[in-house]
Order: structure tokens, then sequence, then C-alpha cells
């Protein structure tokens, strides 16, 4: 009778070191059971090529990370990182109303959304390749009601910016259907874009 897989989650084969990671665990027990090891037996003896599987997966560069650690130092950061967010927010708010006349934005204000879209795109390019291009999804699908809230306030929040915005493209000749599925795309990443080439043109236009 061969030894089932489960109940090698943790052998100890000649004095080799305990293995705890279930891949690992999978991985010896496959190997054992196609050897027939019985399962009455005290302690397992596989073949050569068993036991040296078994030391190297049981090797330090095979050890499983310690997740709970990543996973907090993960949660700080982020914590961090939206503490960041929002004072960036309203100190930019407050500079951008000192600093806007009733003539509108200086010629060089174009500078601010290319500069933020670029840098959020890197972020998102970090985040999708961390954990996954649809990974935002679950985040406002399956985390209850306000997940949901948070992407019915980005969905107005981009709304109003569209709706605002649209006469401006339309006197400025943008292509309002090319940037409208940018926007819808890329969100943020595609309204600061869209921003910065719109002041870009009304700074053209108010030179002459």
């Amino acid at each position: 009778m061969n030894t089932p897989l489960s109940a090698l989650a943790s052998v100890d084969l000649g004095g080799v070191r305990r293995c705890q990671s279930w891949p690992i665990a999978h991985a010896m027990g496959a190997t054992c059971a196609l050897h027939s090891v019985p399962n009455r037996s005290a302690s397992l003896r596989c073949d050569l090529f068993s036991v040296a599987l078994t030391r190297v997966v049981a090797s330090d560069a095979f050890q499983p990370t310690d997740r709970g650690v990543d996973m907090e130092t993960s949660r700080q950061l982020t914590g961090v990182l939206a503490l960041l967010a929002g004072l960036a927010f309203v100190l930019g708010a407050a500079v951008l109303t000192l600093r806007t006349s009733d003539r509108g934005l200086r010629d060089g204000a174009w500078v601010i959304p290319a500069l933020i879209s670029a840098l959020f795109l890197v972020f998102s390019m970090v985040a999708g390749a961390r954990e996954g291009a649809l990974g935002f999804w679950p985040e406002h699908s399956a985390r209850g009601l306000w997940g949901n809230q948070i992407w019915f306030d980005l969905l107005l929040a981009a709304s109003a910016v569209w709706a605002l915005a649209l006469p401006r493209l339309r006197a400025q000749g943008m292509n309002v259907w090319l940037w409208l599925a940018l926007v819808a795309a890329t969100g943020s990443i595609g309204m600061m874009g869209m921003l910065a080439r719109l002041w870009w043109l009304e700074a053209r236009a108010r030179r002459g």
C-alpha cells in the first residue's frame, strides 16, 4: 500500500531536516509513492534519488518566506502611500486654487498633469505586475459595500471631469472619442494625459 501524499506533509528521511511546505511535501510524496513505501513504516526509506530530492528542497534556498511579515509590511506601505496621496491632493488643490487667476492657468501648468500621468502609469504597472492586470476589480466588486462605494465614487468623479472638460476639448479640436476610450480604459492615467494635452493647447492658443 502506497503512502498517501497527505501523510507526507512532514517526513524524516535519515536525519534530513523536516519540510513543512505543502508543494515540497507533495513532490516528496509523489517520489516515495512511486516506490511503494509502506504506510506502517516508522521511518520512511526511499531510494537515493528521493533522499537527494529531499535534501535539495529542504535547503534554505527553498524554504518559504514568512508571508505574515511580508503582508504586514505591505499593509504598512500601502497605508503610508494612501496618506501621502491624500496630503498631496489637499496641498495640490490649495496651490492650484491660490495660483489660478480668472484668466486661467499659467502656460506651463500642463507639465503637472503630464507628470502625474507618467508617475501613476509606472505605479499602475508595478501594481499590475505584482497583483495581476485585473487585480483592481475584486477590490471594487467583492469587498462589500465600501468597495462598491469607492468604484461608484471614481466613476462619478471621472464623469464630472469629462462633462466639464468636453466643451474645451471640442474647442481645441481634440478627438473626444479617442480620449474617452483612453480614459475609460486607463482611468486617471488617461484623464491626466488628456488634461495635459488640453492645457498645452489652450496655452498655445493664448500665445497666438
